[in-house]
């Protein structure tokens, strides 16, 4: 069973609307200033990685109520509420 094609000024519509979205992340991209890379980039990269292979465990619990667990329970019973 073939379903029926889609009409022309629906088509024309999508196309529209994808043009739009398109242009207008570019005019919100074009006001951001660049500077360009700074030189100590690949080092806070290096440490944005290794802080992610090798995490401190000593954040995750910790019985005072401002450890991780503890944070996590609570934005859940946050999102419940």
């Amino acid at each position: 069973m073939m379903l029926p094609a889609e009409p022309k000024k629906k088509k024309i519509r999508n196309w529209l609307i994808a043009v739009v979205v398109i242009l207008l992340y570019i005019w919100a991209f074009a006001g951001i200033p660049f500077a360009g890379v700074k030189e100590n980039v690949g080092q806070i990269v290096g440490s944005i990685f290794y802080g992610l292979i090798h995490p401190d465990w000593g954040y995750v619990y910790t019985g005072d109520g401002e450890d991780l667990i503890s944070l996590m329970i609570e934005t859940v019973a946050i999102a419940f509420v």
